[in-house]
Formats: structure tokens, sequence, C-alpha cells
């Protein structure tokens, strides 16, 4: 009965904090959304550099993603 009561109140948190609406941060994402779809194409350049000093290793990757 208590593991029912805990996954009861459990679902009720979940459910109550999901439901929230932010008409400020929808028109955000929705401007967002309608300037990305207006673009055909892009691309992105990246660079990742891992370091580590104490096993001596020094490591980049670089790419680009279209």
């Amino acid at each position: 009965m208590k593991n029912f009561i805990f996954a009861l109140s459990a679902m009720f948190i979940a459910f109550s904090t999901s439901a929230q609406y932010d008409p400020k941060a929808l028109a955000i994402l929705d401007a967002m959304s309608a300037k990305y779809k207006a673009i055909a194409s892009f691309e992105a350049n990246f660079a990742y550099t891992l370091t580590n000093e104490a096993e001596k290793i020094n490591e980049e990757f670089k790419g680009k993603i279209s």
C-alpha cells in the first residue's frame, strides 16, 4: 500500500510540474522555429580538445556538420 501511495504521489507531482505554460517561452520557441525553418541549410565547424596532463594525452578532434 505504501508503494501505491508513493507512486500516486510521484505521478501527481510529475504531472503538476510538467503542466507549466508560459506564453513568453512559447513565443520565443515559435520565433526560433520559424527562423530555422526558413533556413535552407546550415553548417558548423567544431573542434574538441582532450588534455590529460597526468597521462600525457593531448588529442584534438575537428569536424564539420552540414
